[in-house]
């Protein structure tokens, strides 16, 4: 196995720890043998095992780690981008198949990209301040990360804390469907981004999870109308908490405890109330839900809504079913293909949670840029997840 580049730990317990670095280690060691070395700049651990904050959980014989091992994947220009995203595809699977034990032990992701995207194409955001602050670079120069620009946390714009609130709201919603082998993940990841999103967007993100609660009640003090807005705040500042040691420490009787506690329909209640206070925070006081929604997907630029659209087309591994065309020329001129889903997923979220009126089937297959009209409300929950896996995880 390659030797890591770096000796900061993975998770807070010891034992899980070594099990952990044995992972990445063999995970740096297999892309490395799998591609030609000249033809990388550098491979970066990121998300919260580069944090130390990884969640390793005992199982029979072993251990399971706890959402995705991430890499961002350097490459030395010039490369054939189609290829490389391909190629990085497949090694992601063949990884998670041979060291994870196919997912039954850990997910493991390569995510391809030029240098140019660190010196000049990423943007203040979540994941940038978070690569920058706690990135770890595994193999390659130890200095890339200051390729860089240095930003504060007000910098991240408000739109992509109601973009992470999304992303956990849907993945709650995928978490609830999976068979049992999945443990119940998603709802530790809700809660602790759930305010980790209203943090951000208040302009005070926060990284680590293990200072969100303080940090959550320092701004409920400050923000008053947040404590309003959010239903059973009592019970939303505590499982915070227990989302915290279930994040850091996690262990089954924990992840039950969560589970049963809190219901899709909890979740989605406070995911709704958030998503609202956040968007009345940045585009300004609105009376309801549907007023807020309709706002939200019509307000980006037309530049931004062509660039999205674009990338959506140009990307050689789109989804099935999105070249249809009448729904094209309708949804083009509204909004970006990841804000339309984002509105269709809070309309399905309502309508299965039993808020969201008696059109609400009628409202997602308005939103979403898939063909969909056959589509019943399962089959939009699979066709949703897929669309927002590839667009979120996958582009």
């Amino acid at each position: 196995m390659t030797p890591l580049a770096t000796a900061r730990p993975f998770c807070s317990t010891p034992e899980r720890d070594v099990w952990l670095r044995q992972k990445v280690e063999r995970s740096v060691s297999f892309l490395l043998h799998s591609v030609d070395r000249n033809a990388l700049e550098a491979v970066i651990l990121t998300g919260s095992t580069a944090r130390g904050e990884a969640s390793v959980l005992p199982v029979p014989g072993g251990f399971r780690l706890l959402g995705d091992l991430e890499f961002l994947v350097i490459a030395r220009a010039p490369f054939d981008w189609p290829r490389l995203r391909r190629q990085m595809t497949m090694l992601s699977h063949r990884a998670t198949r041979e060291i994870g034990a196919a997912g039954r032990e850990a997910v493991i992701e390569y995510g391809p990209a030029g240098r140019v995207y660190l010196h000049r194409n990423i943007r203040p955001c979540i994941f940038a301040y978070d690569l920058r602050t706690h990135g770890q670079v595994v193999w390659g120069p130890p200095d890339i990360l200051s390729d860089i620009a240095p930003f504060k946390v007000g910098d991240i714009p408000p739109e992509d804390a109601l973009n992470l609130l999304m992303n956990r709201l849907i993945e709650s919603l995928l978490d609830s469907r999976r068979a049992p082998l999945h443990p119940p993940y998603g709802t530790v990841k809700f809660i602790l981004e759930a305010a980790g999103s209203a943090l951000a967007c208040a302009g005070g993100h926060v990284s680590c999870y293990r200072e969100r609660g303080k940090s959550f009640d320092d701004l409920l003090q400050v923000e008053p109308t947040l404590a309003s807005a959010l239903s059973d705040l009592g019970d939303f500042r505590c499982w915070l908490e227990a989302a915290i040691a279930c994040k850091l420490e996690p262990s089954s009787r924990r992840l039950a405890d969560l589970q049963h506690a809190l219901s899709l329909s909890q979740c989605a209640r406070w995911g709704r109330e958030l998503w609202l206070w956040q968007v009345r925070r940045w585009l300004g006081d609105m009376p309801d839900f549907n007023e807020a929604l309709e706002i939200y997907v019509r307000r980006e630029s037309v530049v931004l809504r062509l660039k999205g659209w674009a990338k959506f087309f140009r990307h050689p591994l789109r989804p099935q079913g999105t070249l249809a065309w009448p729904r094209l020329a309708r949804l083009v001129p509204q909004s970006s293909p990841q804000t339309l889903t984002y509105a269709a997923a809070l309309w399905l979220l309502a309508g299965l949670t039993g808020t969201g009126g008696p059109d609400w089937q009628e409202q997602v297959r308005r939103l979403f840029p898939v063909r969909c009209e056959a589509l019943g409300a399962e089959q939009l929950v699979d066709a949703i997840g897929g669309l927002w896996t590839w667009l979120i995880r996958n582009n």
